[in-house]
C-alpha cells in the first residue's frame, strides 16, 4: 500500500508504511544467569538489584526492589524448582525484612524483629531440594528460651505475604544468650527436604539442628562449641560454617576455637551422618595437620562428590591454611601463604568453591593477600593445593577487602561468581571459568565497571549474588510492540513552509504526532527499537535525509526528519531523535536506534513520533514512496 503527499499545486506522492518486527523468547532466563541484591546509600530507601546475563557477561543497570530502610547483612537464595529468589536483610534497628522475586516483580512479604544493629547476620534462608519450599530461620533477639523463629513458604506458592506461614518459635536447648549469627545449608540430593542450620550466641556457644521438611529437630545433646574465637567482642567473627556432602547427605560443621593461635591448631569439626534429619552426631574432633587459628573461614562441597574444601586465615599470624575432606578424613596444608591480609571484626576475607568440567574437578579458595588491589586464589586437586597467579581486575580493587562471597553455578558447574567489597564501599563482581583441562579464566563480571561505590556498610556483607538454580520453569518473558497506525501523510507541501505528517494523510502546518508506538517487556536487560528505510524517493532521486545531527526545519531546503517523545515506563528516546529538532540517520541497509530501555519493568513506554518534510525550488515533481520498518528487540 502506498500513501501520498502533495507539494503545493504540484502533487508529490510519498507513502510511508510502518511494519513492526518482534523478537521474543519463552525462556525466562538462560542457563548461567543470576542476580545480585545489595544495599547502597545511592538509594537509601530501596535495596537495589541487578540482573546478570552470562552471555555477554554483564549486569543490568541498578533497579529498585521494594521500599525499605538501608540494607545490612543481605542474604539470598534461588529456588531449585522454579524461577524465584528469596532475599532478606536487616536494618540498623534490628528488623529483618523478607523479600521475594518471581523473575518479574519484587514483593515485601514480611518483617520481624531480630535485634542487634545490623553488624551480625541473625538470619538465613534455605530451599528444600525436593519441594522448593523456602525456610527462613532467624534470631528473636531474646535469650533464655525460644531464641529462634522460622517461617515457611510452600514451593507451589508464589510471592506474597499471604503465602508464608506464621512465625513458629524454636527453643534451642544449648544456647544461653541472644543469637547473633545464623547459617543454613541445603542437602542438594534431589529427593531430600533436609536443611542444616547452625547458630552462635553471645556466650560463644555454637549449636545447630536439622530441618526435616516440617520442623527443626535433632539438636545435639550438648553445645557444638562453648568457646568460639573472637577478636574484640564475642561473636564479632564469622568463623563457623556447615555443608552437606553432595552424594551421602552427611553434614559437616567446622569452626574456629578460641584456643587456636599462631602455631596452635584452632580448627574443630563435628559430623552428623546417615543422610537423614535424625542423623547421628559424632563427637567434636580436632583434625590433624592444621597449624593456626581460624579467624575467618569457609567450607564448600564438590557438587558431584562427597569432597569438601576448607580455607581459613588466622588473626594471630595472618596465615592461610587449607584442607581437603575426601568423604572420610581431613588432610591439611598449613601456612600455604604466611602474609595474608588480616581478619577484622565482622569481615569475611576468604571464600571457597568447586568447579567441574567434564571429568575435571578443582577446589577454589579466594583470599585476601597483602596486595589488595588484585585477586589472590588457590586451586586444589584433591589434597594438592597450588597458589595461582593473581588476577588483575578492571577496575582494580580500591583498598582493604571487607566481605567475600562465592556462588557456584549449579547448572553450569564450570563457572562461579566471586563478589567482594572494599573499605571504600565499592562492590565488584568477577567470574571464574574452568575448562576441561583445568585451566582458569577470570573475567570482570561487571563489564569493567564497579557495581556500586556507596554500599551502606563497608563490612557486614550487605550484598549477595546467586545464580538461578532453575531456568526451565517460571513466568515466561516476552516483548509487546504496537504501532498505532501504519500510514501517514503530509498533504500539500510548498517551499514556503514546513509540513508535518498526520495519520489521516492530510498533514498539518505545525508539529503534530503522526503516529505512536508502544513497547512493554519484562526482559531482564530491556530492549532496543531500530528504524530502517530510505527517505522518500522518486526513481533514483531521494529527498535529503537530515542525518545524524538534529536540525531545525528550514523551509526551501530539502529535509526529511523525525523526532520522538517518550512517556511512561523506563524507555528513553535515543540520540539524535531526543531533542526538539529533527534527524534521520537510517537508510534501507543501515539501521538507526530510536529508543531503548536498560531494564524490563513490565511497564509500557509510549513513543510519540513526529515527522517533518521540506522541499526546495528544484525538487523534482513526481510520485515519491518509501517504506520504514521499526524493529523492536528484547535483551533477554
Amino acid at each position: 500500500m502506498k500513501y501520498f503527499f502533495g507539494f503545493g499545486i504540484i502533487i508529490f506522492l510519498i507513502g510511508i508504511l510502518f511494519s513492526n518486527s518482534i523478537k521474543k523468547t519463552e525462556a525466562a532466563f538462560s542457563s548461567g544467569d543470576g542476580l545480585i541484591v545489595y544495599g547502597t546509600t545511592n538509594v537509601l530507601n530501596f535495596p537495589q538489584f541487578r540482573l546478570y546475563s552470562s552471555i555477554p557477561n554483564i549486569f543490568s543497570v541498578p533497579q529498585n526492589t521494594v521500599s525499605g530502610p538501608p540494607a545490612h547483612n543481605v542474604a539470598m537464595q534461588t529456588s531449585p524448582k522454579k524461577l524465584e529468589a528469596i532475599a532478606g536483610y536487616t536494618d540498623e534497628s534490628g528488623v529483618l525484612h523478607a523479600l521475594c522475586y518471581d523473575g518479574i516483580n519484587w514483593t515485601s512479604d514480611w518483617s520481624d524483629t531480630v535485634g542487634g544493629n545490623g553488624k551480625t547476620r541473625r538470619f538465613d534462608i534455605g530451599y528444600e531440594s525436593a519441594t522448593g519450599d523456602a525456610v527462613v530461620l532467624y534470631s528473636r533477639g531474646v535469650a533464655g528460651s525460644n531464641e529462634l523463629a522460622y517461617r515457611i513458604k510452600s514451593g507451589t506458592s508464589g510471592c506474597g505475604s499471604s503465602n508464608w506461614s506464621a512465625a513458629a518459635n524454636f527453643d534451642s536447648a544449648n544456647s544461653t544468650g541472644i543469637i547473633d549469627w545464623v547459617k543454613i545449608a541445603r542437602d542438594r540430593r534431589t529427593g531430600s527436604s533436609i536443611l542444616g542450620a547452625i547458630w552462635a550466641d553471645q556466650n560463644q556457644i555454637l549449636s545447630g539442628a536439622l530441618w526435616n521438611g516440617s520442623i527443626f529437630t535433632n539438636e545435639p545433646a550438648g553445645p557444638i562449641s562453648t568457646n568460639l574465637q573472637y577478636l574484640r567482642l564475642k561473636q564479632d567473627l564469622n568463623n563457623f560454617d556447615l555443608e552437606f556432602e553432595s552424594n551421602s547427605g552427611n553434614l559437616m560443621i567446622v569452626w574456629g576455637d578460641a584456643s587456636g593461635n599462631n602455631g596452635t591448631n584452632g580448627v574443630r569439626y563435628i559430623r552428623c551422618t546417615g543422610g537423614i534429619a535424625n542423623c547421628a552426631w559424632s563427637v567434636v574432633q580436632t583434625p590433624a595437620g592444621f597449624a593456626d587459628d581460624a579467624s575467618s573461614l569457609d567450607i564448600s562441597a564438590n557438587l558431584n562428590s562427597n569432597e569438601i574444601v576448607f580455607g581459613s586465615i588466622g588473626a594471630a599470624g595472618n596465615d592461610l591454611q587449607v584442607g581437603y575432606w575426601n568423604g572420610a578424613n581431613w588432610s591439611a596444608t598449613p601456612n600455604l601463604d604466611t602474609t595474608t591480609g588480616p581478619p577484622f571484626s565482622y569481615d569475611q576475607i576468604i571464600k571457597t568453591g568447586w568447579l567441574s568440567s567434564g571429568g575435571t574437578s578443582r577446589s577454589i579458595i579466594v583470599y585476601e593477600d597483602t596486595n589488595n588491589t588484585t585477586l589472590s586464589f588457590v586451586a586444589g586437586n584433591q589434597n594438592n593445593f597450588t597458589i595461582q597467579p593473581d588476577f588483575t581486575p578492571a577496575p582494580l580493587f580500591n583498598g582493604a577487602h571487607e566481605w567475600y562471597d562465592i556462588d557456584v553455578d549449579s547448572i553450569n558447574k564450570n563457572q562461579l561468581m566471586f563478589t567482594v567489597n572494599d573499605n571504600n564501599s565499592d562492590l565488584y563482581a568477577e567470574r571464574l571459568f574452568m575448562d576441561g583441562n583445568g585451566n582458569f579464566t577470570w573475567t570482570n563480571g561487571s563489564g569493567g565497571n564497579l557495581l556500586d561505590q556507596n554500599l551502606t556498610n563497608q563490612n557486614t556483607g550487605n550484598f549477595t549474588f546467586r545464580f538461578w538454580n532453575s531456568v526451565s520453569t517460571g513466568e515466561p518473558l516476552a516483548l509487546t510492540f504496537n504501532i498505532s497506525n501504519n500510514s501517514i501523510g503530509f498533504g500539500d507541501l510548498s517551499v514556503a513552509a514546513s509540513r508535518f505528517a498526520t495519520s489521516d494523510g492530510l498533514g498539518f502546518a505545525t508539529e503534530i504526532e503522526a503516529h505512536n508506538f508502544s513497547v512493554t517487556t519484562n526482559a531482564p536487560l530491556g530492549y532496543r527499537v531500530l528504524i530502517l528505510g530510505d527517505s522518500p524517493s522518486l526513481g533514483s532521486f531521494s529527498i535529503d535525509p537530515i542525518g545524524v545531527v538534529a536540525t531545525s526545519p528550514v523551509p526551501g531546503t530539502e529535509q526529511f526528519g523525525l523526532r520522538i517523545i517518550a512517556s511512561g515506563g523506563s524507555g528513553l528516546v535515543s540520540s539524535p531523535y531526543n531533542t526538539s529538532d529533527f534527524a534521520y540517520a537510517a537508510d534501507a541497509m543501515i539501521e538507526s536506534e530510536v529508543a531503548s530501555a536498560n531494564i524490563g519493568d513490565n511497564q509500557t513506554t509510549t513513543y510519540s513520533a513526529r515527522y517533518m518534510a521540506n522541499i526546495s525550488p528544484i525538487t523534482p515533481a513526481g510520485q515519491y514512496a518509501t517504506v520504514l520498518t521499526f524493529v523492536a528487540t528484547a535483551n533477554f
